[in-house]
């Protein structure tokens, strides 16, 4: 699970949501909530979270390479 924010949006503000979010995913009732439904979420920083994201992205661009899928 992950969270995004508008390209731009001060390094600042996304440590203060990163901060917020990771302190709320400590809280064992919201860790119920979200095991409930069969989410393990892990904490982790912005950078993290977007090497993730680009991984993410680069193993979907050679699936679709290998497919010949054009992705628009």
């Amino acid at each position: 699970m992950s969270v995004a924010v508008p390209k731009g949006t001060p390094a600042e503000r996304i440590a203060k949501l990163n901060g917020a979010i990771n302190q709320a995913l400590k809280d064992p009732e919201v860790a119920k909530g979200f095991a409930t439904v069969g989410i393990a979420p892990e904490m982790a920083s912005g950078a993290e979270a977007t090497q993730v994201v680009q991984k993410d992205q680069q193993r979907w661009d050679e699936l679709a390479k290998k497919a010949n899928l054009a992705l628009d």
